[in-house]
């Protein structure tokens, strides 16, 4: 039974045979989840509830009466305190127009049987009515001794941390296993800081831009003296460049003597 509408829902009644006998059953009046139908049909199969043979459908608000009515004259046996087991079958009343809309279940893996506690589920223990799923792993599988203690909430949670830290099948570089792509991804990040390492200043003279020799910086990002050049090489430079302004000069006293 879908979600819109329940209020004025109508479930139409069919008659079927069931151990010997006729027994009326509820049909849903729109596809979808109805843990009420499914209440009503298992109480109507043990005949604990009735449904007059002239009825040809019936209401939400009559299907909730005749459970509540069910409830309060055969009401479960409660070992603790009465106080505590009216107040409990209180919550069974408020909690049954919910379930023409669904039901949360989290399922766990170690029997058919086994939920997580809700007070949905308790609504079907009240009325003594057992639920049972198919969400069992074979002892065989290698699943087994994984989840077997686990529900199917944990299950997932564990799922989505375990893809997180895999790398992603659907990978940009199929043909290349993930080691061979984090060190080429290493080896660029190497080259990167190599090149941010080294700092080139120049000086600009009549427009053109004259370097001079490179500063290092290092990993502490303090500036290291020394350069690409061997030792004695910059001297050498240095004196040529002397030698060949001292040939200018003496040339152009020449001409001034002249």
């Amino acid at each position: 039974m879908a979600a819109s509408g329940v209020d004025d829902a109508i479930f139409p009644i069919k008659r079927i045979k069931f151990l010997g006998r006729e027994v009326p059953i509820l049909l849903q009046n729109v596809n979808g989840p109805c843990p009420l139908l499914a209440m009503a049909n298992a109480l109507l199969l043990k005949n604990e509830i009735q449904i007059r043979p002239s009825l040809s459908f019936l209401t939400v608000e009559e299907l909730l009466s005749i459970l509540t009515v069910r409830l309060t004259d055969n009401p479960p046996k409660f070992t603790g305190e009465q106080a505590l087991g009216e107040h409990l079958m209180q919550d069974v009343i408020e909690i049954l127009p919910k379930l023409t809309r669904g039901m949360d279940l989290n399922v766990k893996f170690s029997g058919p049987e086994d939920f997580e506690y809700t007070s949905e589920i308790n609504c079907f223990d009240m009325f003594g009515l057992r639920i049972f799923h198919g969400w069992i792993v074979d002892a065989d599988d290698t699943a087994h001794a994984c989840i077997r203690q686990m529900s199917y909430n944990k299950a997932v949670e564990m799922a989505i941390r375990l893809d997180a830290a895999s790398p992603h099948p659907h990978s940009s570089t199929p043909t290349r296993d993930g080691e061979e792509v984090r060190r080429e991804a290493s080896g660029k990040e190497e080259d990167e800081k190599k090149e941010e390492a080294e700092v080139t200043p120049f000086w600009v003279e009549n427009g053109e831009e004259i370097p001079v020799a490179p500063v290092y910086v290092g990993e502490d990002g303090k500036g290291k003296e020394g350069s690409k050049l061997k030792e004695g090489e910059g001297e050498e430079k240095e004196e040529e460049g002397r030698g060949e302004a001292g040939e200018g000069e003496g040339g152009e006293k020449e001409e001034e003597g002249k």
